[in-house]
Parts: structure tokens; sequence; C-alpha cells
């Protein structure tokens, strides 16, 4: 297997070469059309568990941010509270000498300050200096207390984020090596068919790409300065190789490339298909513009392109094909649309 940031590609499928939608089946026998259906279903399958890892990656680095900042605050609130055990020591010490505290409460002080502090709060004879003393123990102790907990609380979110991410991983892992698999087994005649008909897809790859470029090159000047940094970024990553959690420069996931291509102008989306949907606001086919976002694969939201107008998105489709341009009337992937999304900044 070769690894590429933490999930596999098996090499039978690198192989084998681009794996094409059904429709462009029809002009093999039906052996290489299930197995075209099979391979397909399995790499949709690899990509929804990818973008799953991606959102329980983006989760985990938050959650990591957050038990740093909670680290530092248990270590903050420590001090605070050593500065004042001090006085708490003293005042203990003052008090058993004045006869205010006898041996069992002073055994407490030892074994369990937090029930102590409790216990004098409510000792009658002290003074109101001393008071302010025990208070100003007890809401030192408490923030301690607090802070401990919600580090505690914080890594148990982390340990969770880290399972689910490694059970993604493995899913689409899983995913591609059955696929690898089945490709396997085909006859070397079967996959040089296969690998000639991935050399034409390509090679319409390359020639839309190179369409959409002519066409974006005279339909730019229409657009804000804003849309056409991120237009151009898109296109010009058009070949470039798709990687699981891919988000440039030179390799993308469908999320990834999305997000690398709108950070051009600074607006953060996040490295998720289904996120990049719920931060979008909802448009019609009909009014779709340049820019704007469309997803695939049902309720799920499993990936996501850009439309680039003329009927035509770019999206980093696969590991296989890479960032190519396609068209919106392509039945495969017009019968998986789920929505159109515009990015409001």
């Amino acid at each position: 297997m070769r690894f590429v940031r933490g999930l596999s590609i098996p090499v039978a499928l690198l192989l084998v070469g681009s794996v094409v939608p059904p429709a462009a089946a029809t002009r093999q026998d039906p052996r290489l059309t299930q197995v075209q259906a099979q391979v397909n279903a399995l790499q949709v399958k690899a990509e929804a568990a990818a973008e799953e890892w991606n959102n329980a990656r983006a989760q985990l680095a938050v959650s990591q941010t957050k038990v740093r900042a909670l680290q530092a605050r248990v270590a903050q609130a420590r001090t605070s509270y050593a500065s004042v055990s001090k006085d708490l020591g003293r005042l203990v010490g003052a008090m058993y000498r004045a006869g205010i505290l006898d041996l069992d409460i002073q055994t407490l002080f030892a074994n369990n300050p937090t029930e102590f502090l409790q216990q004098m709060a409510a000792v009658q004879q002290i003074g109101s200096s001393q008071v302010v003393t025990l208070k100003r123990i007890q809401a030192r102790r408490l923030a301690l207390a607090q802070a401990q907990s919600a580090v505690k609380a914080e890594q148990a979110i982390a340990r969770r984020l880290t399972s689910e991410a490694a059970a993604h991983k493995a899913a689409a892992d899983a995913a591609l090596a059955k696929a690898a698999h089945i490709l396997s087994g085909l006859q070397a005649a079967e996959r040089a068919r296969l690998a000639a008909i991935a050399r034409a897809r390509a090679a319409a790859d390359a020639r839309r790409a190179a369409q959409a470029r002519r066409s974006m090159a005279k339909s730019l000047g229409s657009l804000s300065t804003r849309l056409k940094r991120v237009l151009s970024y898109a296109l010009s990553k058009v070949g470039q190789r798709y990687v699981f959690g891919g988000a440039g420069p030179s390799t993308f996931d469908c999320s990834g490339l999305v997000m690398a291509s709108y950070r051009q102008i600074g607006i953060s989306l996040p490295h998720y298909a289904r996120s990049q949907y719920s931060d979008t606001r909802r448009v019609s086919r009909g009014s779709l513009r340049p820019g704007d976002l469309v997803f695939f694969f049902g309720g799920g939201i499993q990936h996501v392109g850009i439309y680039i107008g003329g009927n035509r998105f770019v999206h980093a489709a696969n590991y296989q094909d890479g960032v190519i341009v396609t068209s919106l009337s392509d039945p495969y992937w017009l019968m998986r649309t789920s929505g159109y999304g515009r990015v409001v900044n």
C-alpha cells in the first residue's frame, strides 16, 4: 500500500487508472460495467469516510487547543491557590493557639482542605479579617478545582475525537482496499481496457479544463475582483492530485479545494463538505452564479465543488481523476446533486 497524509491509496487502483462513472461504461462488457459500479460505490464510501475524518480532525484540533488553554488555567489557578495556602497555614496556627480549633478539625485541614474551609466558614469565633482570608482561600481553591475538572472533561472529548478520527480513517482505508481487491481480480486485458478508457477520460478532462480557462478568461471581466481570485485559483489547480485531507498547494480533496480557494480572499471555510453546506446560503440551480458551491450525494453531503459558470463546476473529484472540470448535466453528478450554496461574507 502507498500512504498519503495518513490514508492509504491501493496501488492496484493507481495502476488501473481512473474509474469512470457508469454512464461511460455503456461501451464495455457487463463484467467491466459491474466492476466499475462496485469500485465507484466504494470510492464514494471512502470519500464519505474521509470527509468525516476531516471533520473529526478539525474538531480534535479545536479540542486540543482548549485542553492547552485549560491546562494553562489550571497552572495559573494552582499558583494562585499556593500563594494563599501560606495564609491558610498561618490562620490555622493562630486559631489553634487561640483555642478556636480543636485537634480533630486541624486534622481535617491536613486531609481535606475543602471540607475544612466549609466547616470553618461556620465558626462563630473568627474575626472579620479571618473571614475575608477564608473566603479568598475558598474562592481560589474552587477556581483550581473547576479548572482541573474542565481539563478532565475536555481531555475526554479529545480522546473520543481521536478514536472517531481513527475509525473514519480505517473505514476509508477499508473501502479503498476492497476496491483494489476487486480490480486486482481482473484479467490483464480487462485492466488494459480500463486503462485505455481512463486515458481517454483524462484527455477529455484536459480539454474541458482548457476550454473552461479560455471561457473564464473572457468572462472574468464581469465578476468581482474577489470572485476572480477564487475561481482563478481553483482553475489553476486543475490536474493536481486528489489526496484525502489535502488543502493545497498541490494536493486537494473536495472540501480542501473549496477551502483553499476561498482562503485566497480571506474567507475561512471548514474543511468538511457538510459544514460548508451549513455555512452557505441556499440558492436554486436557476440562480447559480460563479463562485457558488455545488453539493452532492444526498442529505449526508459527501462531496462539493465550485460552480464556474456555463453549467460547469471545478472539483477535486477523486484520487484517480484529481482536480477536474465537470458539467452539471453529467448524468452521474446530476442524479446525485444535493443542493447549492452561496458563500456570504
